[in-house]
């Protein structure tokens, strides 16, 4: 038997297998709240990574954190990774309106 069906089958099904792997690792987000781009399995860590070898640290409003104060938004998601969502909150009353009421409360409270 050849094996020419064997390679038609791998050549086909790995691209296939690895694109339906790749969309259900990525990242979620959090419904309302707003993120940056997903551009990474990874999610935001190649950022941060560029952010601590050029500035050394991400806190010093310089690089990411700097770009979403930027934006104007007092909520904004970070993904640390393919499964860990971090919420940033730039203003105590958003984080109040968010905890105790709003329809962003659910979605925090996962």
């Amino acid at each position: 038997m050849s094996p020419l069906p064997y390679i038609i089958g791998a050549v086909c099904g790995i691209p296939i297998v690895y694109l339906a792997f790749t969309k259900w690792i990525r990242p979620k987000p959090l419904p309302g709240i707003p993120h940056f781009p997903i551009t990474s399995f990874w999610g935001d860590i190649p950022r941060v990574v560029e952010d601590m070898r050029i500035h050394g640290t991400i806190f010093d409003g310089k690089g990411l954190m700097a770009e979403a104060f930027r934006t104007g938004v007092p909520m904004w998601q970070m993904f640390i990774g393919p499964s860990s969502k971090w919420v940033a909150v730039a203003d105590a009353q958003e984080l109040e309106d968010a905890l105790n009421r709003g329809p962003r409360s659910k979605a925090i409270d996962q």
